[in-house]
């Protein structure tokens, strides 16, 4: 049986083709993202329909006849669609516009602890909560027939039914993760119905392939379309069910801490997310916006028309453990886990004149795994090993790097991977314990080195941001 998965990003669609649980090939597609005056980001959902369609076409074309589509999309993207059923733009979760919005709406802490707690989404402009509620004052709003999703258009387009996943609805908060229906006093309190919202149905929820969509691709036999979940989730599932650890750390542009549990468990102070994945599991977490993306901008301004990753071991093997009393803050994108505040910003601090490019360098590299570690000790991520996915990773000296500073045994994996928990999904039994890859254990003297060096981060952070 071959099986095709479609997780789409932020930044790229990635298909992967699968046979028995063995990835076989895989394409790349890039996604646009339109940034605009004032803070609108988006993308078009037309587009990236377009760009899924001609993948599949990629892999028919080679004549792979697969028997199963499985999708997989990021969160908190929204959209109004209207009257003309014609989709607009698609606002994700970059867009901070609601920002002011959801920092008055915080001032009734009792009611923004009420939402979460019946939620498990954290309360911050990224959510279509925060969204729909900064839409209200909108001469429109009352003309909207329905919020959408991504996920929700892919399923439209490919099964004929509106209907979105609990895993996905999970990251919304607007959705009851208590009775897996949609929260009545949200949607009150934002001034909508569930007429206005897709069907909700479990992330193994599967439909045959509409005809009009194999008509459009040439497909002539029967293809199964599963609905699957959000990409952060099936990221920690399909790393829990290959190697048996609970425990994801991932840092590609951006990047989040994350732990499967099999309970809800929620932060006393909402500043973890716990998102529904199967009806055995939740995955528990803390997303950053401040990943590689902060390292490559670093790097753009000290290595001209170089990658900074071709640097890397020369910084590492220049500048010792600590920077030589460099602090740096990683926060020039604001930050969701665990501040939530688009207000904050970057900051370096105790740069002196005998400090060399080196030094600054591996102060961000440091702050970016400090800020990590932060989160990792936050949602008490299991200290006998993380599972580490993402571009960050791709040299060994990085994966023994973050085992160091994180304090814990570290494994870089190649089932972090959201299509590897899509096939879990609809194959349970069959991706088990794939592999055992190989553990990067903790250099107990670094580490010791690293506590000093993390706490004097923990005192800058609370001095500039705790206040």
């Amino acid at each position: 049986m071959l099986q095709l998965t479609i997780d789409v990003g932020t930044t790229q669609i990635k298909c992967n083709l699968f046979e028995e649980t063995v990835m076989i090939k895989e394409e790349k597609i890039k996604v646009m993202t339109y940034y605009e005056p004032g803070g609108r980001v988006y993308q078009k959902p037309v587009e990236i329909i377009e760009s899924i369609k001609q993948g599949i076409q990629l892999f028919l074309s080679e004549g792979y006849q697969f028997d199963q589509l499985l999708f997989s999309t990021a969160m908190h993207s929204v959209m109004p669609v209207f009257h003309e059923k014609e989709y607009g733009d698609l606002l994700i979760w970059l867009d901070q516009r609601p920002s002011k919005w959801i920092k008055k709406f915080k001032e009734d802490k009792e009611l923004a602890a009420s939402f979460y707690q019946s939620t498990g989404t954290p309360i911050h402009e990224m959510s279509p909560f925060a969204k729909i509620g900064y839409f209200k004052k909108e001469t429109w709003f009352d003309s909207v027939e329905m919020w959408q999703d991504i996920k929700t258009c892919l399923m439209e387009k490919f099964v004929g039914k509106t209907v979105l996943d609990y895993s996905v609805a999970s990251a919304t908060g607007l959705f009851n993760s208590l009775d897996n229906k949609w929260d009545k006093d949200v949607l009150e309190y934002l001034g909508i119905s569930t007429k206005q919202l897709p069907q909700l149905v479990d992330t193994d929820w599967s439909e045959e392939m509409a005809e009009e969509m194999k008509s459009a691709l040439g497909i002539t036999w029967p293809v199964k379309v599963f609905v699957g979940g959000s990409d952060g989730c099936l990221v920690s599932l399909g790393s829990y069910l290959a190697h048996g650890t609970s425990s994801t750390v991932t840092l590609g542009t951006s990047g989040a801490v994350r732990k499967i549990t099999k309970e809800r468990q929620l932060d006393p102070e909402g500043k973890t997310f716990c998102y529904y994945i199967t009806k055995e599991y939740w995955v528990i977490g803390g997303a950053t916006n401040n990943g590689g993306k902060v390292l490559e901008w670093a790097g753009e301004m000290f290595y001209e028309n170089t990658s900074i990753y071709s640097k890397l071991a020369h910084i590492l093997e220049t500048s010792p453990i600590g920077s030589r009393g460099i602090t740096f803050l990683p926060y020039i994108s604001g930050e969701r886990a665990p501040l939530w505040s688009s207000e904050v910003s970057g900051e370096l601090i105790g740069l002196k004149l005998g400090h060399q490019k080196e030094d600054m360098l591996r102060s961000v590299i440091e702050g970016i795994l400090l800020n990590t570690k932060w989160l990792v000790d936050i949602i008490e991520l299991d200290y006998r090993l993380i599972a580490l996915s993402g571009g960050f990773f791709k040299e060994d000296f990085m994966v023994e790097l973050t085992a160091d500073v994180l304090g814990r045994n570290c494994l870089r994996s190649d089932y972090s991977e959201p299509s590897y928990g899509l096939i879990g999904l609809a194959s349970p039994n069959k991706l088990r314990r794939v592999t055992n890859g190989q553990s990067v254990f903790v250099n107990k003297n670094n580490q010791n080195e690293y506590e000093k060096v993390y706490k004097l981060f923990s005192e800058q952070v609370n001095t500039n941001y705790n206040k």
